[in-house]
C-alpha cells in the first residue's frame, strides 16, 4: 500500500487529480536487478493534466545508502549484494541524460513538476495562471527495500525512463 497524492482547486477544493505515488513501477538497471521508481506530480501542457513523471534519487541519497550499507552489520553476503545495487544505482544516475519523463507518454518536453510545491499553499496552476491550486499532503520515500512477488504486476523502464513492458519477469 502506498501514500496517494491529490491536487485540489484552489477556490473551492475539489479534487482536480489523485494518483499513487508508488505504484509498482522499476528501473530496470540491468537484466537482474530493479530499482523502485518514485513519483512526482506534474502538469503536462500536451495533455492539459496533472500526470505522474518519474521522481530521480539524488546522487547525494544513493552516495548515503551506499555508506550506511558499508557501516552496517549485515552478513557479508548480504552486505555485498546491495553495495552492488546501489553501486550500480550510482553509476546509473551518474549517466543518465535523460530529465525525468512522464509515465504514460515517455514525455520530457511541456512537463511542469510539482515536486518542490508547497503543501496546502496555494500555487498558480501551471496549465492556467488566473487559477490557484492547492498539494495534498505528500510523503516522499525511495519505495520498497526489495522488488514485489514475482506474480505481482509491475512495470518496468530502462535507464533512461522509457517504457520497456508491462510486466517484468526478474
Amino acid at each position: 500500500m502506498g501514500w496517494s497524492f491529490e491536487i485540489l482547486d484552489g477556490n473551492n477544493r475539489l479534487q482536480l487529480a489523485q494518483f499513487d505515488l508508488n505504484p509498482p513501477c522499476f528501473w530496470q538497471l540491468s537484466p537482474d536487478v530493479l530499482f523502485p521508481m518514485a513519483i512526482a506530480a506534474a502538469w503536462c501542457h500536451r495533455c492539459e493534466d496533472f500526470v505522474p513523471i518519474e521522481r530521480l534519487p539524488t546522487l547525494a541519497s544513493i552516495e548515503e545508502r551506499i555508506q550506511r550499507v558499508e557501516a552496517s552489520h549485515d552478513a557479508e553476503h548480504a552486505r555485498t549484494q546491495k553495495l552492488q545495487r546501489w553501486q550500480m544505482a550510482n553509476e546509473w544516475l551518474q549517466n543518465r541524460k535523460s530529465p525525468p519523463r512522464r509515465l504514460a507518454c515517455g514525455s520530457v518536453t511541456g512537463v511542469v513538476s510539482l515536486e518542490d510545491a508547497p503543501i496546502d499553499v496555494p500555487i498558480f496552476h501551471p496549465g492556467d495562471p488566473g487559477r490557484t491550486i492547492l498539494i495534498g499532503s505528500v510523503v516522499h520515500y525511495s519505495g520498497p527495500s526489495q522488488p514485489p512477488a514475482k506474480d505481482e504486476p509491475r512495470a518496468c523502464y530502462d535507464r533512461e525512463g522509457n517504457r520497456l513492458s508491462q510486466q517484468a519477469e526478474v
